[in-house]
């Protein structure tokens, strides 16, 4: 029984691994590995069929192995396994090779207990080495990716807690430069940056604006002398003046004539009439000189005035839109920034909690596992040598107490190496289906048809901002993502080894849609402060030759007119102004020889007093109205001198305000394009490439194979334990007396007659090794 026990062990355990796999279901999602699936279900039976099977295979060779050694122990000449007893053959001693075979059990089973402890310490290193990988590898590289900086220290090492990282550190200095938070927390201080020097621009182009409204001023108070001597009536009052006095002083020479004096019986004047023909002469082409230059001064100031009007509303819009979009902008950023930070800060403190578990199983392991090792090492090659000694006392005392003690450790032999049995059966299982998952994680059945890994990820997504991606087709690029990536600058960055060309997700880091409003803005702005065609338009009208011939007018004919005034004041003064008036009596006398004029004389003066004031009028508002066109004509030259270079300066001003406008576009753009470029070093993976290959080898590898070796030791050390003791119990079994007692040949008995032996030495019989 422990023979046949011993190789139903050893088959168990052995042949499992040399079955063919079963066909793994690798299309079937995990979540969808139901009772009800049928391809399922037939896998599972594949497995324990195979292993089933191999059960079989093992009693076929057990029944080998029996036939063998009965071959050895059978002897023809009695028909029995006592032929060297009784056919006088020279043989060894039964009872030394019982103690030999007794012994080389207790070898084998603490050489296999050794092994055990040997191979069990190799997998807990095994075991310990993986957990430091995934602890080094793939947590830490993990969370240095993601982080690392203060946020890393506080959590992985010094045991702080998140709430303890935020209460001791800025939002600037919780994660290192280079790693994601920390370029994301980059580009949010960048932008700010930026966007702020944006916003203080624009509110500095309020500097533009005095020059413009000078300048229109000017051109304004020009336009206005100009307008007043032109449609003003400026001119045309001069020209009017001008012929009032000719008329006047014609009437005053008719009435002066010797008939009208007969007939009027005066006057008499005191002093002769000014000759009228000195009077200047002002005629329609200074009126319309002065309408053509008028209207020349009105286009430019109308350019200037369009200019001012433009820029004025283009500064309003800016400061007032503009800023409110770069403010919305600002926020987006600030807010997908402080996302991601968070996002990231999750998941480096679920990490630190993962890595505190994982060290602490490597405590366990060496506190606790490593010295429970020796233990059960030591209890096995106790149960074993226990249960051996039973059964061979029960070799030895065949009868009675003897007996029933090697039942007893008989059955317990069973009971102990069917259980194990049943134990390697089930993690033969296991590791066929271990060995399934690790060869099908990336591949299926055939090279080109999809793994595990892309089958339960077909369907799963993650948002990365605005894009949705689906994992599937990536998993594959991700997991063996290449090295040759790095920040900064993204040097050596291409599509294969950096997460953001593997996903897709370029448009992510592209934050031309988020400053585009902006951009944009100012490019109108931009449009409108070029207004060289309406400033060169101005300033063709001020230099017109129009303005020029207007300026040039020649208002200031000296021609006497202050003689004019003075001798038509003296008349009026000589002429009586009243009839009844005793104060003009010497008058009336002086010019008609009586103090009683008559009606006629009355009338007569009158009309000439009437005509010389309306003549002296005419003087001195003539004299006006050409002193005000002299100095308006001064005050235009120097207006239009001034206004011509202020528009040149504003030229200047206002293409200086385009090169900052475009100096101003292109630092946000900068940063856009450092967001873009940066972004792929920052997003490199061939440190996931690194770990998951580390990670994959040393677990589906080394560590489930020495594992598995462990358990192999342990089930063949009792199997061959249990072989040599089967042996010795069923050598021992044959014929007790013969191994045990006397082995001493007799002489072979007589044809015909019983064989006949000594009788057994009694002292022999209780004896036990």
């Amino acid at each position: 029984m422990a023979l046949v026990r011993s190789l139903l062990g050893l088959g168990l355990v052995s042949l499992p691994t040399l079955c063919l796999a079963a066909d793994y279901p690798v299309d079937i999602p995990y979540k969808d590995w139901g009772e009800d699936n049928e391809d399922i279900q037939s896998y599972w039976e594949a497995l324990a069929t195979q292993t089933g099977g191999a059960g079989i295979l093992a009693a076929t060779i057990l029944a080998a192995v029996l036939l063998i050694l009965i071959i050895i122990f059978w002897c023809p000449c009695c028909g029995c396994v006592r032929c060297w007893s009784y056919c006088g053959a020279p043989g060894p001693s039964m009872r030394s090779a019982a103690a030999a075979m007794l012994g080389l059990t207790v070898v084998v089973i603490a050489a296999m207990c050794g092994l055990v402890h040997t191979n069990a310490t190799k997998s807990l290193n095994h075991v310990e080495t993986l957990l430091n990988e995934t602890t080094s590898d793939l947590i830490d590289e993990t969370a240095n990716w993601l982080c690392g900086g203060n946020a890393v220290n506080e959590l992985f090492f010094n045991k702080n807690s998140m709430a303890g990282v935020k209460l001791f550190y800025n939002e600037d200095e919780y994660c290192a430069k280079g790693t994601v938070a920390g370029f994301v927390v980059e580009v949010d201080q960048m932008a700010n940056t930026t966007l702020d020097k944006v916003v203080q621009f624009v509110y500095n182009l309020s500097s533009i604006e005095p020059p413009i409204q000078q300048t229109k001023d000017e051109l304004t108070d020009s336009y206005a002398i100009l307008q007043a001597l032109g449609s003003g009536g400026g001119v045309k009052s001069m020209t009017d003046g001008v012929e009032t006095l000719r008329v006047s002083l014609d009437y005053l020479s008719v009435m002066t004539t010797e008939p009208m004096v007969e007939e009027n019986g005066g006057p008499f004047l005191p002093m002769p009439i000014p000759d009228g023909a000195f009077i200047p002469t002002f005629d329609d082409s200074y009126m319309n000189l002065i309408i053509q230059a008028e209207n020349k001064l009105g286009e430019s100031l109308n350019d200037v005035n369009e200019i001012y009007d433009d820029t004025f509303s283009t500064l309003q819009d800016l400061q007032v839109t503009t800023v409110a979009t770069i403010h919305d902008s600002y926020n987006d950023i600030h807010k997908q920034s402080t996302d991601l930070v968070d996002d990231a800060l999750d998941i480096v403190d679920n990490l630190a909690v993962d890595r505190r578990h994982i060290l602490h199983a490597k405590t366990k392991i060496k506190d606790d596992w490593a010295p429970l090792i020796v233990s059960i090492s030591a209890a096995l090659l106790g149960i074993f040598l226990m249960f051996g000694l039973c059964e061979t006392v029960g070799a030895y005392q065949y009868d009675g107490a003897g007996k029933v003690v090697g039942r007893i450790g008989g059955c317990c032999s069973y009971i102990f190496v069917f259980w194990l049995t049943c134990l390697v059966g089930i993690i033969a299982v296991v590791h066929l289906f271990v060995d399934d998952t690790c060869t099908h994680l990336n591949e299926g059945v055939t090279k080109e048809s999809p793994g595990i890994l892309q089958v339960n990820t077909e369907t799963e997504t993650i948002q990365v901002g605005d894009t949705n991606v689906v994992l599937g087709p990536h998993i594959d690029d991700i997991l063996f993502c290449p090295k040759g990536c790095t920040s900064p600058n993204s040097v050596g960055c291409n599509a294969t080894n950096n997460l953001v060309s593997i996903l897709g997700i370029q448009n992510e880091f592209n934050f031309t849609s988020k400053v585009v409003g902006p951009i944009d803005e100012l490019r109108d702005a931009q449009n409108k402060f070029n207004v060289h065609e309406e400033i060169d338009r101005a300033q063709l009208s001020i230099q017109s030759e129009d303005v020029v011939q207007a300026l040039n007018l020649d208002f200031s004919q000296d021609w006497g007119q202050n003689d004019y005034v003075e001798k038509l004041s003296a008349i009026e003064d000589a002429l009586p102004k009243s009839a009844n008036n005793p104060a003009d009596a010497d008058k009336w006398m002086a010019l008609y020889y009586t103090t009683t004029p008559s009606k006629k004389q009355v009338d007569a003066n009158s009309e000439i007093l009437q005509t010389v004031r309306t003549a002296k009028d005419a003087a001195e508002s003539l004299n006006e109205g050409i002193n005000g066109a002299t100095e308006a004509q001064q005050q235009l030259e120097g207006s239009t001198v001034i206004i011509s270079a202020q528009l040149s300066v504003l030229k200047e001003i206002l293409d200086v305000a385009i090169d900052n406008v475009e100096t101003i576009i292109a630092s946000i753009q900068s940063l856009v394009d450092f967001v873009y470029q940066q972004s792929f070093g920052v997003f490199r993976c061939g440190w996931v490439g690194k770990a998951y290959t580390i990670v994959t080898d040393t677990f589906c590898g080394t560590t489930m194979d020495s594992i598995y070796l462990t358990v192999g030791a342990l089930a063949g050390g009792i199997a061959m334990a249990y072989l040599g003791l089967g042996i010795i119990v069923f050598a021992v079994r044959a014929d007790p007396e013969v191994a045990l007692g006397n082995m001493t040949p007799v002489a072979a008995p007589l044809p015909g007659s019983s064989p006949v032996m000594s009788p057994p030495e009694p002292h022999l019989a209780k004896t036990s090794l």
